[in-house]
């Protein structure tokens, strides 16, 4: 929506998000290259969030088969039975053993990068806040009726 507003918007052009250019962006060809490039940029740190979120997700899928498995295994135990448990018992010992301990790593490993996710994830919301509250026309119904609401509290 936001391309299309800057687009349509006849001889006052404006850029989705404000930014200094080192060019006029009066010429056409500057102007709609600014707003490729603001999209793309715009599209990539999208897709690194999300890249960051898939992979946490997935890593977590493979620990949660690898309990299902270790439990699938440990049904095979039969302590009244006539076979012999103690290997069985020793071989699921170990799994859960490497389980643990491949929590441990990734945990190590990615509480750092949740932590860098969840502040540029907050800095975004709030950029994203500013720039809707700039970009909101002063002639507009919408900023009347904030400002409006923003007297009476």
């Amino acid at each position: 929506m936001v391309p299309t507003y800057a687009i349509f918007r006849g001889k006052d052009r404006y850029l989705p998000y404000n930014w200094w250019s080192p060019c006029e962006l009066n010429v056409s060809l500057y102007f709609y290259g600014s707003i490729i490039y603001q999209l793309v940029v715009v599209m990539i740190s999208g897709m690194n969030n999300s890249g960051i979120d898939i992979v946490c997700y997935k890593i977590s899928k493979i620990i949660c088969c690898q309990m299902d498995l270790l439990i699938g295994r440990s049904t095979q135990l039969n302590f009244l039975g006539q076979n012999n448990v103690e290997p069985l018992l020793n071989d699921l010992i170990k799994h859960h053993y490497e389980i643990i301990r491949l929590v441990e790593i990734l945990n190590d490993l990615f509480s750092p990068i949740a932590l860098v996710q969840c502040g540029t994830s907050g800095l975004a919301i709030c950029f994203v806040g500013f720039q809707l509250m700039v970009t909101i026309l002063r002639s507009s119904y919408s900023y009347m009726a904030v400002l409006q609401r923003l007297n009476k509290k």
